[in-house]
């Protein structure tokens, strides 16, 4: 069963055991100008299997101790209707959930409804 993973763009993910997308997480994720935007401000790059297959922006907030997706772009639009990856991001977003101490997850921001974990 593949699963999902997001890195933070400076994340050391050769100690991972995948130095292979350390260059990529740096190229793709992190800060950038309002103008250079193609994304969100800050976003984060989901792997699945060995791809970088999406991005999202989010956000913490603690008034609500809510995990909240300001948006999720798919490298390839067959994503949002391919039940296994559903899965997978359900799986990762509840893991980050958790990681966080946050006690619940909005998702309203994702346009793909199989891809807003139920």
């Amino acid at each position: 069963m593949k699963r999902s993973s997001s890195f933070a763009p400076l994340d050391n993910v050769s100690a991972r055991g995948e130095p292979r997308f350390c260059l990529a997480l740096i190229c793709v994720g992190g800060i950038q100008a309002r103008a250079q935007r193609r994304f969100g401000y800050y976003t984060i790059p989901i792997l699945w299997g060995d791809r970088l297959v999406a991005r999202f922006e989010s956000k913490l907030d603690r008034t609500k101790n809510t995990f909240v997706i300001l948006g999720l772009w798919l490298e390839d639009e067959a994503l949002s209707k391919d039940e296994a990856f559903a899965e997978a991001l359900a799986r990762g977003f509840a893991r980050f959930v958790l990681f966080l101490g946050a006690s619940h997850l909005d998702t309203k921001a994702i346009p793909e409804p199989l891809l807003r974990p139920r």
